[in-house]
Formats: C-alpha cells, structure tokens, sequence
C-alpha cells in the first residue's frame, strides 16, 4: 500500500507559504552590502550563523541542513530518507576524496546520512570500512578507477554511480522519474558545456550518464556536433518547453543552469499536492534549491562589484524557474 503523505504534505505547504515573495528577493538584491545578512535573517534563520556577508555559504550550510534534519524526523524511518539525505554523502565523499587527492581541505555539508568528520577519515586515509555500505562501495570504486586513468575519470565514475544508486534507492515511480530526468537534464549540460570549451577526444564520452529516459548513446551521438543540433533534438521530445524558457546558444552559462532547474520544478509542480508520493518532498526541496540559488546570486554579486542590474537578471532567472 502507498504510503499517506497527507500530513507532510500539509506541514510542508505551511512551510511554503512563509516563504519569501519576489518582491523580497528584488529588496534584497538592491539593499546596501552592510545591510544583506541582516535581512536575509528574515526568512533564513540560518544566516544567524554568518558573521558577515562573505560568510554566507555557512547561513546557505546551516539552513538547508536544519530543513533536512526537520524534514528526516518528519518521514520518520524508511526508505524515503535513504533516497533523501545519501545523495548528500556521495557528494560529500566525492568532495572529500578528491580535496584528498589534491592536498586541499573539503568544505562539505551536514544534511547527509553520514557524519562529515567520518567522510573526510575516510577520504583521506582510505578507510571504507568506518563508512555505511551506500557509500563505502564509492570509495572503493574512486580508488579503482584512479589507479587506471585520472581524477576526471574517477570522478564521472563517482557521478554514475551516485545516480545508480538513486534510482535503485527510489521510493516509487514518481521519484524514480525525477531522477531520470535529473540525469537527462545534466546530460544536457555536459554537452553544452563540452561544446563551448576546448575538451574533445573519447575520453569526455565518460561524462555522460546512463539511466535517464533519453538513452545515453543518443546524447553520445551529439558529441563534437555543433550545439545547434542539440536544441534540435529537444524541440522534438518531452523536453521541448527547455526551449520556450530560454535554453539555445545565446544563452550563458549561468541561465541555462536556471533554465535547467526551472523545468525540475516545474515538472514537480503539477503533483505537489500528491498525498500518496514523495513528489510533494520533492517538490518542496526543489522549491528550496530555487530559494538558495537567488540567495547566493546576491551575495556572490554585490559584495565583489557586479552592477545592481545584473544582480536582479540573476535572482529574476533563478525565481522564474
């Protein structure tokens, strides 16, 4: 029987309408830089634990961790929670291990499964065994593909296998189909952005990930093909809004991630009201993402110099996903 989310559903959409508004965001956007923690305050409680404006990463860590620890005890035990919160230990490990690699220190989150101080042992002295099965296999997979090929390699590997354990993990359809198209929709990045850089030859194939519901060799096959031919594909598949919402090449990078996050949404927002799946949850962490992006175009923009107008092209892009 599917499990009753009527509940969540409520204390969640509670949560929603709390929210801020877009006239909030454009405040903030055009507030003086001394001002900016002050008001983010407001609505980001998280924020308490930044200091200043260049500390903002930290009210970003504190906030979406504190969401998903509310939101962990909400679910309660099950497999939900798994499928959740390990998306976070892959990449806290997959940060680790490669921060390891390069003598650096990993700057990794707390919304996971996984203690942080545990993933950075493990990363950097190897240790699988201290590590749960969901992640302990990534270690040893990073391990074996760095000692046959390069830290990118090891790194796609890692991708691959994060988003194969997604949705193995899946609890449902619903959630299982999000998931594919996170994986076509980051396809769609990695050939834009493999078309406008310099990488070429077999190797950058590796990059691409299986399992979406576009087969990974018919991204494959654009590979080295003009971008244009991309957006061709798409105007004839279930992906052909991406093009209404301003994905092409005349787009910089920057929007086409929040033209690609805004079709996430959007496709979650029909059945945010389900009362019997998770794509309410997901719906209501997409949500939060979108919060999070035009928070950060703010305080990555005004305190290092970039024009107010192109702050609020930012935070306007982010909100319209």
């Amino acid at each position: 029987m599917a499990r009753d989310y009527t509940y969540i559903v409520a204390r969640l959409r509670a949560l929603e309408a709390e929210m801020p508004d877009a006239a909030w965001f454009q405040r903030l956007a055009r507030s003086p830089v001394g001002g900016l923690v002050s008001m983010a305050r407001e609505f980001f409680p998280g924020f308490e634990q930044a200091g200043s404006a260049a500390e903002f990463e930290s009210g970003l860590e504190a906030e979406r961790t504190g969401f998903m620890v509310f939101l962990a005890k909400l679910l309660g035990d099950g497999p939900e929670i798994l499928f959740l919160l390990s998306e976070y230990d892959f990449d806290n490990l997959l940060h680790a291990w490669k921060a390891a690699k390069l003598g650096r220190e990993p700057v990794l989150t707390g919304a996971g499964l996984v203690d942080p101080d545990s993933v950075r042992k493990a990363a950097a002295e190897g240790a699988r065994d201290i590590l749960p099965t969901h992640i302990g296999r990534l270690l040893e997979e990073l391990e074996r593909q760095i000692e046959k090929g390069d830290l990118a390699s090891a790194q796609y590997a890692g991708e691959a296998m994060k988003y194969r354990f997604l949705l193995d993990a899946a609890p449902g359809e619903a959630a299982r189909g999000h998931v594919r198209r996170r994986i076509d929709l980051s396809n769609m990045k990695t050939l834009i952005r493999l078309a406008r850089s310099s990488l070429r030859g077999a190797g950058v194939e590796r990059a691409l990930l299986d399992g979406g519901s576009i087969e990974r060799d018919r991204f494959a096959g654009l590979l080295g093909e003009p971008e244009e031919e991309l957006y061709s594909f798409l105007e004839y598949s279930d992906y052909r809004s991406l093009l209404r919402m301003g994905l092409g090449r005349e787009a910089d990078l920057w929007k086409i991630d929040s033209v690609l996050s805004g079709f996430l949404l959007g496709a979650l927002e029909e059945s945010r009201l389900s009362f019997f799946d998770l794509s309410p949850v997901l719906y209501h962490i997409a949500l939060r993402a979108r919060n999070e992006r035009a928070v950060r175009a703010v305080f990555a923009g005004r305190p290092n110099g970039l024009p107010e107008d192109l702050v609020l092209e930012r935070v306007e892009a982010a909100l319209a996903s």
